[in-house]
């Protein structure tokens, strides 16, 4: 997935919404203030809900092969106001076996917990887990705990890394130009 929109952006309210700890109906107001954004309501609403996570040209194409040959698991920092855009946008998440989303399970990458979440959940042990991130921080987190973790940016690093790992990715042929990073967001 890549973000669209604003990017490399923090605050206390959006970690909040997506940690599940913030009502949505306050969120928008609350943030627009930390941020100084004196535009209307409605045009930044609208702006907000642009900012989100979409699918790079290829990845459905990867994820379904991949799910395949292995289970697959999704852990993402998300809130519901984008997680119900991205729901409606692709239907790819019927591939895994487990989606995890922060304002869910009220836990953020790069803390601990939610990768523990995750390992508790879907019984495997760590070393039998391959995750793919694009964030240094997450990897270093999760490596930690003890799972297999590579740091990929784009579609070479993302088939480099399954295809060493053993995946047959015979039958993905990314665009020219694209990218997609299958590890969570």
């Amino acid at each position: 997935m890549r973000n669209s929109g604003i990017s490399g952006y923090r605050c206390r309210s959006y970690s909040d919404l997506n940690e599940g700890t913030f009502p949505t109906d306050e969120f928008l107001s609350r943030l627009a203030r930390e941020l100084g954004i004196r535009e209307d309501p409605l045009d930044f609403r609208r702006r907000f809900l642009d900012w989100h996570p979409r699918l790079y040209p290829s990845a459905e194409s990867l994820i379904s092969i991949l799910a395949t040959e292995c289970r697959l698991a999704l852990l993402s920092n998300t809130n519901i106001l984008h997680w119900d855009q991205i729901r409606k946008a692709t239907s790819v998440f019927r591939h895994f076996e487990r989606v995890f989303l922060s304002y869910e399970i009220r836990r953020c990458k790069p803390d601990a917990g939610a990768f523990n979440i995750v390992l508790e959940s879907v019984a495997a042990s760590p070393a039998d887990i391959l995750y793919l991130d694009d964030l240094e921080q997450n990897i270093v987190a999760a490596r930690r705990l003890g799972i297999q973790s590579i740091q990929v940016s784009g579609s070479a690093e993302v088939l480099a890394a399954i295809s060493e790992a053993g995946f047959d990715t015979s039958g993905v042929h990314p665009q020219r130009g694209s990218d997609y990073d299958v590890a969570a967001h």
